[in-house]
């Protein structure tokens, strides 16, 4: 731990000096998966809630119970469109342990549209190809919000998978040769 709060220590310094476009260090500092995750997308309260669900189950499995906690407004979200933003962001973020761009950048904007008969769909704008490891987070991208959706009470989960399926193939063929 001396050899990271040495490195921050020289970090603050050469900020300090003004020569970047921030003065201050943008990385938080976490102590496990958990805090990591908490840090990265600012949703108080979450690392606690990750720690017990990984004593009791897979990661996998964590990501998409922490989506039932999203819905029980257990993080403070206050409307369906947050708490499907935050569901999906917090799912991809534990699975890619928090060290990729996917969960804050890759998803540009989550949002709820209405179809001609009055029910609700779920738009993903996605900023560009997820691209992960043997195609782990490609083909949880489209569970985590089809799951959120049927979990947060939506209407439509059928147009749901269609649309978010149309964005996985779309994808997915700009990022094979």
């Amino acid at each position: 731990m001396a050899g990271l709060e040495s490195a921050m220590e020289l970090a603050a310094t050469a900020r300090a000096r003004g020569l970047d476009p921030r003065t201050g260090i943008e990385i938080p500092v976490a102590s496990d998966l958990a805090d990591r995750v908490e840090a990265l997308l600012g949703y108080t309260g979450i690392a606690a809630r990750i720690r017990r669900l990984e004593q009791e189950m897979s990661r996998e499995e964590a990501a998409l119970r922490i989506g039932d906690d999203f819905v029980a407004r257990k993080f403070g979200e206050t409307t369906s469109e947050e708490i499907l933003d935050h569901a999906i962001r917090a799912a991809m973020a534990l699975l890619t342990e928090g060290v990729v761009a996917a969960p804050t950048e890759g998803i540009a904007k989550v949002s709820l549209g209405k179809n001609d008969d009055g029910t609700d769909y779920l738009k993903v704008y996605y900023a560009g190809p997820i691209r992960a490891p043997a195609g782990r987070l490609r083909r949880s991208r489209c569970l985590w919000p089809t799951t959120s959706v049927r979990r947060s009470g939506s209407d439509d989960t059928s147009l749901v998978l269609k649309r978010l399926n149309a964005i996985s193939k779309r994808f997915d063929s700009t990022t094979t040769s």
